[in-house]
């Protein structure tokens, strides 16, 4: 259970970062070069930066997806999960800003997790390469 636990929180420690990170225009990117991809970032950002959560809210929200990812990963046969983002949160991730009053236009684009008893990957934008998360990772 131990494992389980540990796996959760570096993941739920990497979604905060990444929902509290809201200034940060590669957050918003969906990948698209040029004029229309910075336009999308920008703007996707801008309304990000408008429901910036508070330390409070990031809290609650770390603590509830924590507990969701445990719950999943102890219910799932394969003992794996992900969690994504397209343009918005996943179903899980959503859950857990719900409980937080957290609103989901912080959540970045085209992001995508695997959660395992043998860790933590992350592909942290479009296109980009899956990197193993450890639990000194800050997102």
């Amino acid at each position: 259970m131990a494992e389980v636990k540990a796996v959760a929180a570096i993941a739920a420690k990497w979604w905060r970062n990444k929902i509290t990170d809201t200034a940060n225009l590669s957050n918003h990117s969906n990948g698209e070069s040029g004029d229309l991809g910075f336009m999308t970032a920008l703007l996707g950002s801008m309304l990000a930066m408008n429901h910036t959560p508070s330390t409070k809210k990031a809290d609650v929200f770390e603590e509830e997806l924590s507990r969701l990812i445990t719950r999943k990963l102890d219910e799932s046969p394969s003992n794996c999960i992900s969690l994504s983002c397209d343009y918005g949160p996943d179903e899980t991730l959503y859950e857990a800003a719900e409980a937080a009053g957290i609103d989901p236009s912080v959540f970045p684009f085209k992001r995508y997790m695997r959660i395992s008893l043998d860790g933590v990957e992350v592909r942290d934008g479009y296109g980009e390469p899956f990197i193993m998360l450890s639990s000194s990772e800050e997102g």
